[in-house]
Order: structure tokens, then C-alpha cells, then sequence
């Protein structure tokens, strides 16, 4: 293995709660100080007392620097991005500020893609767990009942993320394609895994290595809502199912434009809104754009019958 090789890049928006822990879970793993090179802190815009613990842990650790994401853009994909570009290691990982990363994190992800001479990212299976660190599933992906092969397709992979910035770890050949992250882009993860898709590699491993904690503040959860959950609930998840649908839509566009030589030009979804409303009802029946359950596919049908983008 390179030494000292890795920048990981932890966003923190009022963190007190949790940070510690997530750091200290982050310099307990296997060849931390041979491997990590810098925790790159972003925050953006804390009040309360993220800032005192960080610095305090600073005293022990001069690998842990400390940054504000100075906008003008903030949330979880600027300040990501903001963090990305501050980041000069050959491997960056990423992290959130209240999970909890297993010893063997780091190896194990460095040990799958460090032999890669093209542009590549690994992501791993994650345990879910709730504030307290009790395991509500061991594995996200029996959870949402997704398959381990999602991502090999590329139609699927544009309207549907698997694979979380917290189980990540990527080369620089990587990041120099998906930097600057544009403003279309859902999420600073799901655009990364899309640029890999494009012009590299993606690697997955079958292994829970983070516990993914589970609380009400949480930016995008990993829940599963039972049927009469979402009957009871139904218009509150359903616009946002719409809102997010059309933003993965913009996102895929996004990224046929930044890639335009490649095969994206023959995927449907990445020019929906090219389509006439019939014409997308019908790459619905044909299975062309589709949800990975039933009742995704309902809230997409619906989506398309009644909206526009």
C-alpha cells in the first residue's frame, strides 16, 4: 500500500452531537496514520459547538484542518464540492459527520482500486443504525430489497443512486473529471458514481464498513416505509418522489452534456424531457425508466401521468 495517500474530505453542519465519535472512529482504523494524509473539514456554517470540539481535537491530531465553505452556494453538494477542490492526495474519501467508519474501512477500500490506472471509485454496503448505534439492518442495500447489481447498469444508476459519499473511496484521475460539480447535480455522490460510470470504474464491496446512523436530522436517510405508512403519508412522499424524480432527470441531462461522445446519447432517460407525455408513458410499459419496487414504480407512473418537469 502508498503511503499516506488518502485526503478524507468530513462535511459538518452543526455536528456537536456526534463528530467526536466519527473522528475518533476515523483514527482507530487499520493504518490510519501511515495511510491518511489530511481530514479536510468543511463546514457550513455552524452554531453551535462543532468548531470548539473540532479544534480541540485538533491539539491531537494535525492531520484534522478545519475550513468554511465560503459560498456562495451551501448544503450537503456545495459544501462536498467545496471540500473536493481543497483535496491534493492520489485517493480522497468522504465522510459524514455522525456515522461511525468500522477498523478495516480504509484498507479494504484502498486495496480494490489501488491497482487502477484509469479514473475509479469503490463504495461499500453500510450498516443502518439509529442514534444510539442500535442495528436497525445490517446491510442498506436488505433494506431498500435493492439488488448488488444495480449500478452495473447504466439506465438504472441515472435514476436511482446506490451508492452512498460515506462508503466511497476514489482515485484523483476520478475527481478530475467530475470537478466543478454542477449545480444540476442531486447530490455531490450520485454525480461522482455517474462520472465513474462514464469514463472509469466502479468497484463494490459486498460489506457493511460504516454504520450509518439514523436520527431526525439526518440531510438523506436510508428508511424503508411500510404501505400503510405511505397511505397515510402519501402526498407529503409523493411530491417529494416528483421533486426528486425531476431533479435526477436534470442531473442526467447535466450529464450527457458534460459527456457528450458517449453512450448517453442512446439512453432515454438522460433526454426525457425531450419526450412527448405519451412517449414517456410508454418507456414506463416498456421498463426503460422504472423504480427498483412496486411502489416506486407507482409513484413513477403517477409522476408521469400527472406532472411535467
Amino acid at each position: 500500500m502508498k503511503k499516506t495517500c488518502i485526503d478524507i474530505v468530513l462535511a459538518t453542519y452543526n455536528g456537536e452531537r456526534f463528530i467526536e465519535p466519527q473522528i475518533v472512529s476515523i483514527q482507530h482504523a487499520f493504518h490510519y496514520s501511515a495511510l491518511v494524509a489530511r481530514i479536510i473539514i468543511v463546514d457550513d456554517g455552524s452554531t453551535d459547538h462543532t468548531r470548539q470540539i473540532v479544534a480541540r481535537l485538533q491539539k491531537h491530531d494535525a492531520r484534522i484542518e478545519w475550513h468554511t465553505n465560503p459560498g456562495p452556494q451551501y448544503g450537503p453538494r456545495a459544501n462536498f464540492g467545496y471540500g473536493l477542490s481543497l483535496t491534493s492526495a492520489d485517493y480522497i474519501m468522504l465522510s459524514d459527520q455522525d456515522d461511525i467508519w468500522h477498523p478495516a474501512k480504509i484498507t479494504r477500500s484502498l486495496q480494490a482500486i489501488e491497482q487502477q490506472d484509469q479514473p475509479a471509485l469503490v463504495f461499500t454496503d453500510k450498516r443502518i443504525v439509529d442514534e444510539h448505534l442500535n442495528e436497525i439492518c445490517p446491510s442498506f442495500f436488505q433494506l431498500r430489497n435493492i439488488s448488488h447489481q444495480w449500478h452495473h447498469g447504466t439506465e438504472r444508476l441515472l435514476q436511482q443512486n446506490v451508492a452512498s459519499g460515506c462508503t466511497m473511496l476514489f482515485n484523483r484521475a476520478l475527481l478530475q473529471h467530475a470537478l466543478p460539480i454542477p449545480p444540476a447535480a442531486f447530490m455531490h455522490d450520485w454525480w461522482l458514481i455517474l462520472v465513474a460510470k462514464m469514463c472509469g470504474c466502479i468497484v463494490f464491496i459486498d460489506a457493511p464498513l460504516i454504520d450509518y446512523r439514523q436520527h431526525r436530522h439526518n440531510s438523506i436517510g436510508a428508511r424503508s416505509y411500510g404501505v400503510f405508512y405511505l397511505v397515510r403519508h402519501f402526498f407529503s412522499h409523493f411530491k417529494r418522489f416528483q421533486t426528486n424524480f425531476w431533479r435526477s432527470v436534470v442531473q442526467a441531462e447535466a450529464l450527457s452534456q458534460r459527456f457528450n461522445n458517449t453512450h448517453l446519447s442512446d439512453i432515454p432517460f438522460a433526454h426525457l424531457t425531450r419526450y412527448t407525455y405519451w412517449q414517456r408513458l410508454r418507456l414506463w410499459a416498456q421498463g426503460k425508466i422504472k423504480q427498483h419496487n412496486w411502489k416506486g414504480q407507482i409513484a413513477l407512473l403517477l409522476t408521469l401521468v400527472i406532472s411535467r418537469p
